[in-house]
């Protein structure tokens, strides 16, 4: 009885995992039965998992950017214990804590920038716009290029070609002494600046 009860266990195990990863039973009872290599069945399976990590992402509001941009599961390589890097990975996952973010659960929260008084305090403001911040991202910066989904070109290659011939010259709307070459560096110094300024301000 003993071994006809791992035997069941056993195989409802096998059977559901075979149902979360889209994988055929024969598959994982016996190699022999199926034309799938080993690579085959583990790219199966990490296609079945990658597609249900995508799903749940879609599926979250506050994820919207994130899943826009992120596609496949993988090591993001800017990420340290500082301070700086906890509050990247809110604003990446929708979550930063700003006036507006909390304004869905305190009514008399205000909403307009601790740092400048000028525009309500959300993720793109304190990131992009937000001109009593440093460093300055230049102008035609965008939220996902700010938060590392995606590269932005070099200052001097306004074609995106890598060629950096005109490298001196200072992206639109910036002075060359404000140029900060890596978007996600820059992003997590005024995330930094912000957060000190507006405990500041309380």
């Amino acid at each position: 009885m003993l071994l006809a009860g791992d035997a069941t266990r056993w195989k409802r195990r096998v059977r559901a995992l075979a149902q979360k990863n889209d994988v055929p039973l024969p598959v994982l009872n016996s190699i022999k039965e199926t034309s799938l290599s080993g690579k085959q069945l583990r790219e199966r399976v990490v296609a079945a998992q990658t597609k249900r990590w995508a799903d749940r992402a879609v599926a979250k509001p506050s994820l919207r950017l994130y899943a826009s941009h992120k596609h496949r599961i993988s090591q993001e390589h800017f990420y340290d214990n500082l301070q700086g890097s906890a509050m990247l990975f809110e604003a990446r996952a929708g979550v930063l804590r700003t006036r507006v973010w909390r304004r869905k659960w305190d009514d008399a929260e205000e909403v307009m920038c601790a740092v400048c008084g000028e525009e309500e305090e959300t993720a793109e403001h304190i990131v992009l716009r937000c001109e009593q911040l440093t460093p300055h991202h230049p102008s035609d910066t965008t939220m996902a290029e700010a938060l590392g989904f995606v590269a932005h070109p070099p200052p001097g290659d306004t074609l995106g070609t890598g060629d950096t011939t005109d490298a001196s010259a200072a992206p639109p709307g910036l002075v060359t002494g404000d140029v900060v070459p890596n978007p996600v560096s820059t992003t997590r110094r005024r995330l930094e600046e912000w957060r000190r300024r507006a405990r500041c301000a309380r």
